[in-house]
């Protein structure tokens, strides 16, 4: 009896052993499916560097704060360190993007124009292949006018002193666009040569200058609003047939500009409204910058609005609503942020044939330096 209770046991103990072996290699066959946790999700094996440059324009300008208060927030959300690079010249900041000193640009509305058209700044270079990878809010400029001055319309505009830029394309578009809407030209105004936009506020506000172009809502406007000369802006309505006409001869100058009636303009209010132009901030990227690194960065600004909307008030208008507004489009948009936009179901048929008539209009490839 002894004999048949151990051997018993030891078929027992023999049993157990082939399990334990058995087992580990019948998984090993078939691979059991795990449920993901509720809210989990996987991730890519694709991962953004641990640091990311930012071309921006200079730091007097709207571009460069409003570059850092938002990366900052994605930084903080990601644990990425973003360094912004300020340049307030055309050229200086092309050549940031060309020589891949950052991946993504802050640029202005005829920035981007210049460079998809290979005009003005960027004749040399010739067409550049930029990319859009998130359009910002509007935001409003117009030529502007000491109130004291009594210069309410564009006819009493002849003979006085005008701020102009012969060294910077961009504001000296501005004023030319502007004469244009008011159907006035060179001719009929005294040119005052600046340094650059900044010096231009500057001689309007010490009366140097009757007129000069100047971002809305910026500190330079606000300071003469609140001085005993006041603000005024010369009208840039669009209701009258005439209206429509004299748009067409501003955007023929700046096309990427459109007209705005807002309260917010210095000196404006919801009961006095003005009528300037609006502009867009946009992100840029060249065509050939990676795909997933495009793709991440529209994402995390889409998804860190709620952190940055705070930070000031034109970022809170870098909505996703006002990033997908076609009719405000003229650059293509980068192939990563179209697959993101895809992918949380807000590229509609609408935005696909805008952006293959604008990849029809600039079609350069790959034209950065290498």
């Amino acid at each position: 009896m002894k004999k048949q209770r151990l051997a018993k046991t030891l078929v027992s103990i023999c049993l157990v052993l082939v399990l334990a072996f058995m087992l580990p290699a019948m998984s090993l066959g078939a691979p059991a499916k795990s449920t993901p946790a509720p809210g989990s999700a996987q991730k890519s094996a694709w991962q953004p560097p641990a640091s990311i440059s930012i071309g921006a324009t200079g730091v007097a300008t709207t571009g460069y704060p409003t570059a850092v208060g938002m990366t900052s927030k994605i930084g903080e959300a990601t644990k990425v360190k973003f360094s912004v690079i300020p340049a307030q010249r055309t050229m200086e900041r092309a050549m940031i993007l060309r020589k891949g000193e950052a991946p993504f640009q802050f640029e202005t509305a005829i920035g981007t124009l210049f460079a998809l058209k290979g005009t003005d700044e960027y004749k040399e270079l010739g067409p550049q292949s930029y990319r859009a990878a998130w359009v910002g809010g509007v935001l409003i400029q117009g030529l502007a006018t000491r109130a004291s001055a009594n210069i309410k319309k564009w006819s009493d505009l002849k003979g006085k002193k005008v701020a102009s830029y012969p060294y910077h394309a961009a504001p000296q578009h501005h004023v030319d666009a502007s004469l244009a809407y008011g159907n006035l030209s060179s001719k009929d105004v005294a040119f005052v040569p600046m340094s650059g936009y900044p010096a231009g506020a500057k001689a309007l506000l010490a009366g140097s200058v009757d007129a000069a172009s100047l971002a809305a809502e910026s500190a330079p406007a606000k300071e003469l609003a609140a001085s005993v000369q006041g603000v005024s802006w010369l009208p840039l309505p669009n209701i009258t047939p005439e209206d429509k006409a004299a748009w067409a001869r501003f955007q023929n100058i700046l096309p990427g500009f459109f007209p705005v009636r807002t309260p917010r303009a210095a000196g404006a209010s919801k009961d006095k409204p003005v009528d300037i132009w609006g502009y867009y901030y946009h992100v840029i990227a060249f065509d050939d910058t990676d795909k997933n690194l495009v793709y991440w960065f529209t994402k995390q600004i889409n998804e860190n609005y709620p952190a940055f909307k705070t930070v000031s008030a034109y970022l809170s208008t870098w909505t996703l609503e006002e990033c997908l507004k076609p009719e405000a489009w003229f650059a293509p948009w980068h192939e990563g942020s179209i697959q993101y936009f895809k992918d949380i179901g807000r590229w509609t048929p609408e935005m696909e044939a805008k952006q293959q008539t604008m990849l029809a209009t600039h079609p350069q490839k790959m034209t950065r330096l290498k």
